[in-house]
């Protein structure tokens, strides 16, 4: 045999193969980078809408603030300066968040420990009311012998 007299016609053909392939892998990028994008859009969407009910919440909690300190004149420094620091211009939307979670908790322990106050004075007032009623039945009982 002589070489060059056995030539494989197989060998001839051009192999397209790897243009192909490449189109796929293009084509399954693409697609990908498609559902990134899409992925992003609709979060950024819900941060925004996140952050726009926390601006709501920020301006009725300042809008509260301001109903308390003309309710309670006493108080009316603390919850002034509760809404200034939710309205902080320097301040970010997660700080002012934040602070006005703080300031939630605070108030909350403020009105606990006030209605546990009024309970006990409200018991007291109940204890010296039988301790009248009983040092007042008991005299006349004393006075009856």
């Amino acid at each position: 045999m002589i070489i060059g007299n056995s030539i494989n016609p197989g060998l001839m053909v051009n192999d397209y193969s790897g243009i192909a392939n490449a189109g796929a892998i293009q084509g399954q990028a693409s697609a990908q980078l498609g559902k990134d994008i899409s992925g992003a859009i609709s979060s950024g969407v819900d941060i925004y809408q996140s952050m726009k009910a926390q601006e709501g919440q920020m301006s009725a909690f300042g809008k509260s603030m301001d109903h308390m300190a003309k309710a309670f004149p006493a108080q009316a420094d603390f919850y002034n300066q509760a809404k200034s620091e939710i309205f902080d211009p320097n301040a970010s939307m997660i700080e002012r968040a934040g602070r006005m979670q703080g300031y939630q908790g605070m108030m909350q322990n403020m009105f606990t420990a006030q209605k546990m106050q009024q309970e006990n004075q409200m018991n007291s007032m109940r204890m010296n009311q039988m301790g009248q009623a009983g040092g007042a039945g008991g005299a006349e009982a004393k006075s009856s012998f």
